[in-house]
C-alpha cells in the first residue's frame, strides 16, 4: 500500500469520526468528537497496519488485529453506560456509536470507504432524525389515544 492511500484512508477515518462525534457533542453526550475521531483513526490504523504486515509476510491475517479492536472497544463503551436514580439506563446510544465507529475505522483502513461513508450517513440519520420523528409521534393524537387505551 502506498503512502498516498494510507493518508487518504486516515483522513477519511478522521472525517467520518468527526461527523458522528460532532452530532454527539451538539447533543451534549458524554463522548463527543475527539473520542470518536480517536476511535476511528485508531481502528483505521490497525487495519492499515494489518494489511501492511500481511503484504510483508503472507502468513499474517490482516484482520486479526482489527478483530481485537472490535471486542476491546467494548471497554470504552461500557464507561458510557450509566444507571440514574430511577434505574434508567443512559448512554447506550453513545456506547454503540463508539463501537460502530471502530467498525467504520476498520472498514476505512481496509479500503471499504463506500461502506464506511454509507454507514456514517445512516448513523447520522439515525442519531439526528429518529429522535425528532419519535417526538412528533409521541405528540400526535394517534399515539396518545393508543396509549390511553392501555391505561384502562
Amino acid at each position: 500500500m502506498d503512502e498516498k492511500t494510507v493518508v487518504i484512508r486516515l483522513v477519511v477515518a478522521f472525517l467520518l469520526g468527526a461527523a458522528i462525534g460532532l452530532e454527539r457533542d451538539l447533543t451534549n453526550k458524554t463522548i463527543g468528537i475527539k473520542t470518536h475521531v480517536m476511535v476511528s483513526l485508531g481502528s483505521a490504523l490497525t487495519m492499515i497496519f494489518g494489511i501492511y504486515m500481511s503484504q510483508e509476510n503472507n502468513l499474517i491475517d490482516p484482520t486479526r488485529i482489527s478483530a481485537q479492536v472490535v471486542s476491546g472497544i467494548g471497554f470504552l463503551g461500557a464507561l458510557c453506560v450509566l444507571k440514574d436514580r430511577n434505574n434508567t439506563i443512559l448512554g447506550l446510544t453513545t456506547a454503540s456509536s463508539i463501537w460502530v465507529m471502530a467498525c467504520i475505522g476498520i472498514a476505512v483502513g481496509g479500503g471499504f470507504i463506500s461502506g464506511a461513508v454509507t454507514t456514517t450517513v445512516l448513523i447520522l440519520i439515525n442519531l439526528i432524525f429518529v429522535s425528532k420523528i419519535k417526538r412528533i409521534i409521541k405528540k400526535s393524537s394517534i399515539y396518545k389515544r393508543s396509549h390511553d387505551d392501555c391505561e384502562e
